[in-house]
């Protein structure tokens, strides 16, 4: 009877959670949002030309490592090309952490602890989803599974099969977006640090061996489907060395980036930082933990995240920007502290010390803990629902004007970075630069790069060219000039004439030279 209850409580866990998280992802669906945001637009586009035949870097240029344009090529695929099919990925993916992470929670922090935590940081998570299908929004089930997978291992005294899988997750995580890998270095760290001792050092180095060989082999299998594309070099220029000059910022940037993270995250930092300081200052409170015979993880779990949490904090504030969504890959280790810190809330409440009253008071001031981020959360909703809006123009308007004065087997070129345009529409780029930005980037762009992107579009000839007033790529205007890059400027000046306006943005039209 008892395993019977058991199961059935897990099973009711699980659904829980589960419908905490549909509610969540369907905030971002194509039911609440009718339109595709900037970067879900150029994952969309590539998963659409993926489709088609098309090659990453060789034939649509974006600055992210592979796998998130083939998750949008599989999304895309199992829905015949509609944007619910990348929703659904999406949704899949957020169940896998969510329910690896209350997993996890539970059986170190208790039942109560993993509940309100995970309901925290999902509620975290609608503040910076910023209408979803981002990098860091993948790479969350593969954080909540290494984490997973270290603390078993850690539990078993091995890493074995485990070690290689963190590896190889890693690895994924990597090829998705590279700074979310914070987790993984941090597993290392707490091997080197805590076991390379003269007794144990073989062992040791086998452990952090099998993570290593994880990566490795899952690194080259990706490497050699790129290399058999035959865009290894442009993958290289594009997802390595234009970051570089992307995050080449200064050291206030970083700062200030890292600052902003925290504040998107709100209550959850708070939480989570606490639980951090209480694990980093003093043993009293694992004392305090380990009277009521809670698992600590043996207690290498609060450990490795003791580390990953100031990683993952510099590794999210590596570019120095400050856009919501890059603060995703804080949420797992955010999660292992603030359920920490609930833990050691409720085991203090439980002392016999405290009156009736402060109890009371304790437990109205934790819930109040959830006001900040439910406020927060409606706010970026209603900024995310108004995004079209505050525009200043109806998208729909737009796609509808390129839908009747051109077809469907023409390219279409939007100047700026409105490649969502291309996919809603079902246009093709004339060029791989399916966005300007590259173009722009002083260090990165040179003559041949411009004269090359200006040749595709003379050849191709597309119908229409779209002025969508991006502020850092202004229209038929380079940074790097040449006559060579004048003339075929004079040219497509001659080719295009002025159709249509739609708030800032300018329809041009192809007339002929």
């Amino acid at each position: 009877m008892n395993t019977i209850n058991i199961s059935t409580r897990r099973g009711h866990d699980g659904l829980i959670v589960f419908i905490a998280v549909v509610l969540v992802m369907s905030l971002v669906s194509p039911l609440a949002m009718h339109f595709v945001r900037r970067d879900s637009g150029v994952f969309l586009y590539a998963g659409w030309r993926i489709l088609n035949g098309e090659a990453p870097y060789r034939d649509f240029w974006d600055n992210k490592p592979p796998m998130i344009f083939y998750l949008n090529a599989a999304g895309l695929g199992i829905a015949g090309g509609s944007r619910w099919g990348v929703w659904v990925m999406e949704l899949f993916s957020l169940v896998c952490a969510s329910l690896i992470g209350f997993k996890m929670l539970k059986e170190v922090f208790g039942r109560r602890s993993a509940f309100l935590t995970t309901i925290l940081w999902l509620l975290a998570l609608i503040g910076i989803l910023s209408g979803g299908n981002y990098t860091t929004e993948y790479t969350l089930p593969i954080q909540f599974a290494c984490l997973w997978l270290a603390y078993q291992s850690e539990k078993k005294g091995v890493y074995s099969w485990r070690g290689y899988w963190i590896g190889a997750l890693c690895c994924l995580a990597f090829f998705t977006k590279q700074n979310t890998i914070g987790i993984c270095i941090a597993i290392l760290l707490h091997i080197l640090v805590t076991k390379l001792r003269p007794v144990i050092w073989k062992k040791t180095l086998t452990d952090m061996a099998f993570i290593i060989f994880g990566g490795v082999s899952a690194s080259a299998a990706i490497i050699v489907l790129l290399a058999s594309q035959g865009v290894l070099k442009q993958f290289w220029d594009a997802a390595f060395i234009y970051n570089y000059i992307y995050s080449s910022t200064g050291i206030f940037e970083h700062l200030a980036s890292a600052v902003m993270g925290m504040l998107y995250l709100s209550t959850l930092t708070l939480l989570a930082w606490m639980g951090w300081g209480m694990k980093l200052l003093g043993r009293k409170f694992e004392k305090k933990l380990n009277q009521h015979k809670l698992d600590l993880g043996e207690p290498s779990l609060l450990s490795i995240c003791l580390l990953a949490m100031p990683i993952e904090v510099i590794l999210a504030s590596f570019s120095g920007y400050s856009y919501r969504h890059y603060y995703m890959p804080l949420l797992p280790s955010y999660a292992i502290f603030t359920g920490y810190s609930f833990s050691v809330f409720y085991q203090q409440l439980s002392s016999p010390q405290i009156t009736r009253m402060i109890k009371r008071l304790l437990l109205v001031s934790n819930l109040l803990i959830f006001l900040i981020p439910v406020i927060t959360a409606g706010i970026a909703w209603v900024k995310d629902m108004h995004y079209v809006t505050n525009r200043g123009f109806d998208y729909s308007a737009v796609t509808d004007y390129i839908e009747r004065k051109s077809s469907s087997d023409e390219t279409l070129l939007l100047w700026g970075a409105e490649v969502e345009i291309n996919f809603v529409t079902h246009r093709r780029s004339p060029s791989r630069f399916i966005f300007l930005d590259p173009l722009y980037k002083s260090g990165y762009v040179n003559e041949g790069m411009i004269v090359g992107f200006l040749d595709d579009v003379i050849q191709e000839k597309p119908h229409l060219i779209i002025d969508a007033a991006y502020p850092t790529t202004p229209f038929f205007i380079f940074n790097v000039t040449s006559p060579r890059i004048e003339e075929m400027l004079g040219v497509l000046r001659a080719s295009y004439l002025p159709a249509e306006k739609f708030g800032d943005w300018v329809v041009y039209e192809y007339k002929g030279n």
